[in-house]
């Protein structure tokens, strides 16, 4: 079987997601360098509200993301990995 994870910024979760919903880096054994960039990435979606926008722009939070699910991908070469654009609102498989 195998195992799947999307890389998805969401409030109140650590932005990754398998079969089961909201996950966390060390349960599905990423590296704690690797955890500690998506947290970093994570908490750029966090900051920002209803009234106020990304720190950065969607399109370099995409960009960012993207590279993310890359090393997700190198550490994790057996699973599926996924990466929610938050530009053209769809997974892009890595």
């Amino acid at each position: 079987m195998t195992k799947y994870v999307r890389l998805m910024a969401d409030y109140c979760s650590d932005g990754l997601w398998d079969e089961g919903g909201a996950t966390d880096a060390e349960y599905i054994g990423l590296s704690p360098v690797l955890a500690q960039k998506i947290k970093e990435w994570h908490d750029l979606y966090d900051r920002r509200s209803c009234y106020d926008p990304l720190p950065i722009s969607v399109k370099q939070f995409d960009e960012r993301a993207m590279a993310l699910a890359k090393e997700i991908k190198k550490e994790l070469p057996d699973w599926t990995v996924e990466c929610w654009s938050e530009e053209v609102s769809k997974n892009i498989p890595v």
